[in-house]
C-alpha cells in the first residue's frame, strides 16, 4: 500500500489521507480548515477514487467531501449511520451560514448522502483486494477508527480518538490485533491532560461558586458531543440547578 497525506500534516484541520494499491484508491476523510477563509485539502479527482471512508462527522474530517460529488454521483461513502446523519446537519449549517465561497452546494451534499453505505463496527467491507473495518473511537457519536488491510498488511487510522471514554461513549475499541502502520492525530500529544475525575470536580466546584454568588454560569461548547457531555457530567453528580442547552444562533431558542 501507498499512503499520501492530502491534509492535516503538521496542522489541525482538513484531514485527508489516500491509501492506494495497484487497483484501488481509498480516501480516508476529506475535511476543511475553518479560518477567516477556509482552507481545503489537496485536490484529488473523484474518477480516481474507489471509495471514501469517513471516520466521524466533525467538519475538519467531513466538510469537503461534497466537493467530490460536483462531477460524480456513484462514489461510495462508507461510515456509520450516525456519522452520516450528523455530517449532513453540520455541512448544511456550514453552507447556510458561510460568508465565504464554497466550491459545492446543497445538491452536491444530497448526492453525497445518496451515495452513503452504512457500515457497522467490526463489519468488513471489501474494495477489490483491500478491506475496510471500522472500530469505535470513543470520540463522538458514530465516530470510528479505520483499519485498511491489503495483502497481509494493516494500516490503522485513528481519526480523533478517546481512550478514556466519557459519560456518553465507551472508550476506543483497541482490540484490533497487529498493525503495520498507524496514522494518528496528535493535537494534544504535548499536553498533560488532567485526570477525568479531577476535571469533573473542578467544573462542579466552579459551577457552585458562580451560582452561590447569585450568578449564572454560561459554558460555550461545541454543539456535537461537548455540550451533551457537560450536561451528562452535571446530571451524574446530581447538580440540583436548572440546565439549559441553547442551540439558536441568536440565543432565542433553547431547550
Amino acid at each position: 500500500m501507498e499512503i499520501k497525506i492530502l491534509g492535516a500534516a503538521k496542522e489541525v484541520g482538513r484531514s485527508a489521507f489516500l491509501v492506494s494499491n495497484e487497483k484501488s484508491n481509498i480516501l480516508m476523510d476529506y475535511g476543511v480548515l475553518l479560518k477567516k477563509e477556509p482552507q481545503f485539502p489537496v485536490h484529488i479527482k473523484p474518477k480516481d477514487l474507489h471509495a471514501i471512508v469517513l471516520s466521524h462527522a466533525h467538519l475538519d474530517h467531513s466538510g469537503f467531501i461534497p466537493s467530490l460529488f460536483a462531477t460524480s454521483s456513484n462514489l461510495p461513502v462508507l461510515s456509520t449511520n450516525p456519522t452520516m446523519e450528523l455530517s449532513q446537519l453540520l455541512i448544511e449549517d456550514m453552507i447556510k451560514i458561510s460568508g465565504f465561497y464554497l466550491p459545492f452546494e446543497n445538491i452536491d451534499l444530497d448526492k453525497m448522502i445518496k451515495s452513503h453505505k452504512t457500515l457497522e463496527y467490526r463489519q468488513t467491507y471489501k474494495i477489490n483486494e483491500m478491506s475496510i473495518t471500522l472500530y469505535e473511537s470513543g470520540h463522538v457519536l458514530g465516530g470510528s477508527t479505520i483499519i485498511v488491510e491489503n495483502n497481509g498488511k494493516r494500516v490503522f487510522y485513528t481519526g480523533d480518538i478517546n481512550t478514556r471514554g466519557s459519560k456518553i461513549l465507551r472508550p476506543a475499541d483497541l482490540d484490533i490485533d497487529e498493525i503495520h502502520l498507524m496514522i494518528i492525530e496528535s493535537t494534544y500529544s504535548q499536553t498533560n491532560q488532567m485526570p477525568r475525575p479531577q476535571a469533573e470536580q473542578e467544573l462542579l466546584d466552579f459551577a457552585y461558586k458562580i451560582i452561590d454568588n447569585g450568578g449564572t454560569l454560561f459554558i460555550p461548547a461545541f454543539s456535537v458531543e461537548r455540550a451533551q457531555e457537560i450536561a451528562c457530567v452535571l446530571k451524574a453528580h446530581n447538580f440540583p440547578h436548572k440546565i439549559l442547552i441553547c442551540y439558536g444562533w441568536n440565543g432565542t431558542e433553547s431547550k
